[in-house]
């Protein structure tokens, strides 16, 4: 009867081990699966999705009773050709190459520009030798540029000369 206490007494004090079964590890393994596939289906959602937000068409302010008029087309254009400047880099100095359109919103704003021509060209100068070759890389940092410049340039001549600057040549070395 002693040995049967000592027996007794050995079994409470030993852990009783838990078997898993196999519906119950199977049911954790496919949660995992399923929160895995998740994170990855949200991850490359993320990856693939377009950089910013989508924007409309450009609208450009109407002279006639102050309206927004939908740009159609596209307006007289204006050469800018030749510029070269010279732009720091992470390794030394670097020099950018560019040529650009500017496209006036009507005959009256590429009259303006061709006038002040000095003052649109000093306007560019002056800003791309602002910039840096880390920021003349990409796309995107190209399309910031053209539309830095055209509200610069709005800026500097009026509000309704410039509706758009294009590169026709940008080279960095």
């Amino acid at each position: 009867m002693a040995r049967d206490i000592e027996n007794e007494e050995d079994e409470k004090e030993a852990p009783v081990e838990r078997k898993w079964s196999t519906g119950r590890i199977i049911g954790i393994v496919a949660g995992a699966n399923v929160i895995v596939i998740a994170i990855a289906i949200v991850a490359l959602r993320l990856i693939m999705a377009p950089p910013g937000p989508k924007t409309e068409e450009p609208r450009v302010e109407g002279k006639e009773h102050g309206k927004v008029a939908e740009r159609r087309g596209i307006g007289p254009l204006v050469n800018l050709d030749g510029f070269i400047v010279n732009i720091p880099g992470e390794d030394g100095n670097h020099y950018l190459k560019a040529s650009m359109s500017v496209e006036a919103t009507g005959e009256e704003g590429k009259a303006l520009l061709e006038e002040k021509m000095q003052i649109v060209r000093n306007e560019v100068l002056m800003y791309l030798s602002g910039l840096n070759v880390g920021s003349t890389r990409s796309v995107k940092q190209k399309r910031d540029m053209e539309a830095r410049l055209r509200t610069l340039l709005n800026r500097r001549l009026g509000n309704d000369v410039v509706a758009g600057a294009f590169f026709t040549e940008f080279v960095t070395q």
